[in-house]
């Protein structure tokens, strides 16, 4: 401007003269509350101040971008949808090292993928139809939850009877779990504890072997479990003892025989007969198998074992030995005898031989290695029977 030796600037409410102020060029900033108006100059000297001459400035308002997705999520949940608004250009995305942009990135909607449990963010920018930027990035803070820890080794009885009852399992605390999730085989329920880190479980009487799973539960599901095989073994059935023979019960039981007499355990007695030898009382058995118990058998009065008969026709030699001896039967017809031994227990330790004579018969027997002795020789024919005791001494 002639004859001008400075210069007078005004700029819109918002700006400010960063630099050149009295100059004629000045740079000037807008604030983010800055508005449209109009910048003027005029030129003065000592005399006076010329006219003004101005400019219409548009500040072009910058935008504020919104983000809508899901802000709290479960790790390994699947793809999550972020959007902002649309009809922009020059979008920009990122999200934080525990997030993956699948899809989308440039445009208004991306699919993210969380890998990693914690605090995450996401973030936008882009310009407006102005080609105005944002000032900052819009942040949204993401929290994303993850599942409870694997479950460790589970603490209990692995193999018992069907019936038990008031059994304990237990896991250690799992991190992250606000509840814990049992399963168990068929006939098997939880007593108590249910939704804890330890239980207490009954079994039915059919309950059957399976696999005890427990895990971790919070608001995402349930983490990795861990299990326990279970063996539930059967209870025997109730043995029901006979006396067919004279003198002998018989359990209907093969296997797993205990007898009693009048309550209390006869030691060593445990086949599937009985030839009673200790007094007279109620005799029963109980059957055991794979450590489970039936219940007790029905209960038998029986008088003192078998009284030892002499049969004239009948010889066993030598007495005492070393459990190999002989049996001479001598008979004027055909006769056949059911020969059995038994041990002072009652036990029978031989047996379920038949002897036919006809004349004269002459049977060897080897009870070898039996222990040191008394045992009882029985031969039975029709309802008779002859019982000769026998010493065994080596």
């Amino acid at each position: 401007i002639a004859n001008a030796t400075t210069y007078n600037w005004t700029v819109p409410t918002g700006a400010t003269i960063t630099a050149g102020a009295g100059t004629t060029s000045i740079t000037v900033s807008f604030s983010a509350s800055a508005v449209s108006g109009n910048i003027t100059v005029t030129g003065a000297n000592s005399c006076a101040t010329g006219p003004t001459g101005s400019k219409v400035i548009t500040v072009n308002a910058t935008p504020v971008p919104t983000i809508n997705g899901t802000a709290t999520l479960c790790e390994g949940s699947g793809s999550y949808s972020y959007t902002t608004e649309s009809s922009m250009s020059s979008y920009t995305w990122s999200v934080s090292s525990g997030g993956t942009i699948l899809t989308g990135s440039g445009t208004n909607s991306i699919q993210v993928l969380w890998n990693t449990a914690g605090s995450q963010t996401v973030s936008v920018n882009y310009n407006n139809a102005n080609g105005c930027q944002a000032l900052n990035a819009t942040i949204l803070n993401v929290t994303v939850n993850a599942l409870p820890a694997a479950a460790g080794t589970i603490t209990g009885i692995a193999t018992l009877c069907a019936g038990s009852q008031g059994v304990t399992y237990s896991v250690a605390a799992v991190a992250g779990a606000l509840s814990y999730v049992w399963t168990l085989p068929a006939g098997a329920t939880i007593a108590s504890g249910s939704g804890t880190s330890a239980i207490t479980v009954n079994y039915a009487g059919n309950a059957v072997s399976g696999i005890i799973t427990a895990s971790g539960n919070n608001l995402c599901g349930n983490g990795t479990s861990s299990s326990l095989n279970i063996t539930v073994n059967p209870i025997p059935p109730t043995p029901v003892i006979t006396t067919g023979i004279p003198g002998v019960l018989t359990s209907s039981a093969p296997l797993g025989n205990q007898w009693y007499f009048n309550g209390s355990p006869i030691v060593g007695a445990t086949g599937q007969t009985y030839l009673v030898t200790i007094a007279s009382g109620w005799y029963s058995t109980i059957v055991t198998l794979n450590g489970c118990s039936s219940d007790t058998s029905n209960i038998i009065y029986m008088t003192v074992g078998i009284d030892e008969k002499n049969g004239s026709n009948v010889t066993i030699y030598p007495v005492p030995s070393e459990g190999l001896f002989s049996i001479a039967i001598d008979s004027k017809t055909a006769v056949t005898y059911q020969l059995e031994v038994y041990n002072e227990l009652g036990v029978k330790v031989y047996g379920n031989r038949t002897i036919t004579v006809n004349g004269t018969s002459v049977t060897p027997v080897d009870l070898r290695p039996v222990s040191n002795g008394i045992y009882t020789v029985i031969l039975r024919c029709g309802g008779n029977q002859i019982a000769r005791k026998i010493s065994v001494n080596r």
